[in-house]
C-alpha cells in the first residue's frame, strides 16, 4: 500500500458519519480507529471531524482532506495495478560486447516507457556451446546473439544489428603483443586458442583458416580457459572496451565478420517490437 492507513480510515469515517461504523467495515476496534484519527490529526495540525450526537461532521479542514484524500488513494491504487500490468520484456545477451552497453540502454529505455519492465537473463558460459534458439526463447523474449547457423525460421526473426570482427587476446609478456594488430601469418608456430566450431559460418571459416595456418590449435571447453593459460593467444569476437591488467586486446586482421543481432518471436507483440527498435536504433552499426 503506497498511502499511510489513517487515510482509509479518514475518508470511511467521513463516507459513514461514524468513526464506529467506519471501525466496522474496516475491521477494526472502535478504539484503533479513534487512534488513527487522533494520530492523522495531531500530525497534519488540523482538526478533522466535530462531534456530533449522531456521529461526527467534517470540520472546514476535514473537508478539504476528504476531496484530496480521494485523489489520493485513486493515484495510489492507479500506479499499483499498473505496475502488476507492465509488460515485462525478458533479455538474453550471447556474445555481446559485455553486457555494460545493454545495460545501459535498457536503463534510458526503461526511464521512457514506464509501462515497460525490462530484465536482463543472465546467460551462463556462452562459449561452451551454441546456443539452442527454441530453449533459449521459452526463457526470454529478446535474445542478442551472433546470426547462428541453425535455428528455426519459421518461429523467429533475425534482425541484425550490425558485424563484428575478431580480437586476439595476448598476455602482455607475449612477443605479439607489441603489435597494433596481428595477421594471420603472425600466429604460425604459436599456440592459439580459437572459439567453438558450430556457432556460425563467420566463425567455422576463421577456425578453419587459423587451424591451416597454424601448427596447433586447441579448441576450449570453457571460456575460463581463455584466461587460465598465459601463454596462449586467443581468438574471440572483438569486444568495445575490453580492458585487462594481464592481457592486451589486439584486433586480428582478417576480413571474417559475423553478424549481431536480435532473435525474436515472429508475430511478438507492440511493446516487445518497440523495444527491438530500440536496441536497432542504439545497437546499430555494432
Amino acid at each position: 500500500m503506497l498511502y499511510n492507513r489513517r487515510i482509509l480510515t479518514f475518508l470511511k469515517s467521513a463516507e459513514c458519519g461514524s468513526i464506529t461504523k467506519a471501525a466496522e467495515q474496516l475491521h477494526l476496534s472502535t478504539n484503533a480507529a479513534w487512534k488513527q484519527i487522533s494520530n492523522l490529526e495531531e500530525e497534519i495540525g488540523v482538526t478533522l471531524f466535530r462531534k456530533t450526537t449522531h456521529g461526527v461532521i467534517l470540520t472546514e479542514e476535514g473537508e478539504y482532506l476528504y476531496q484530496q484524500g480521494q485523489k489520493i488513494i485513486t493515484i495510489c491504487d492507479e500506479v499499483i495495478r499498473n505496475l502488476h500490468n507492465k509488460k515485462k520484456i525478458r533479455i538474453m545477451s550471447y556474445y555481446l560486447d559485455g553486457s555494460g552497453r545493454l545495460i545501459h540502454l535498457i536503463d534510458r529505455y526503461q526511464k521512457k516507457h514506464i509501462d515497460a519492465d525490462i530484465r536482463l537473463v543472465p546467460y551462463y558460459d556462452p562459449m561452451v556451446r551454441v546456443p539452442d534458439v527454441d530453449t533459449i526463447m521459452q526463457e526470454t523474449d529478446v535474445l542478442v546473439s551472433l546470426e547462428l547457423n541453425d535455428y528455426d525460421h519459421g518461429k523467429y526473426e533475425f534482425i541484425s544489428l550490425g558485424s563484428v570482427g575478431f580480437q586476439c587476446v595476448v598476455p602482455k609478456d607475449h612477443t605479439l603483443s607489441m603489435k597494433s594488430v596481428i595477421r594471420l601469418n603472425d600466429l604460425k608456430n604459436q599456440t592459439v586458442r580459437v572459439i567453438e566450431e558450430g556457432i556460425c559460418i563467420g566463425v567455422d571459416s576463421l577456425v578453419q583458416e587459423i587451424k591451416d595456418i597454424c601448427k596447433m590449435v586447441r579448441v576450449p571447453r570453457k571460456i575460463t580457459d581463455y584466461y587460465e593459460i598465459q601463454d596462449c593467444i586467443h581468438i574471440i569476437p572483438q569486444r568495445n572496451g575490453a580492458v585487462s591488467e594481464t592481457n592486451r586486446y589486439i584486433p586480428l586482421d582478417t576480413n571474417q565478420y559475423v553478424e549481431v543481432g536480435v532473435f525474436i518471436r515472429k508475430n511478438t507483440d507492440q511493446m516487445i517490437s518497440e523495444c527491438v527498435e530500440y536496441l536497432y536504433n542504439n545497437l546499430g552499426g555494432y
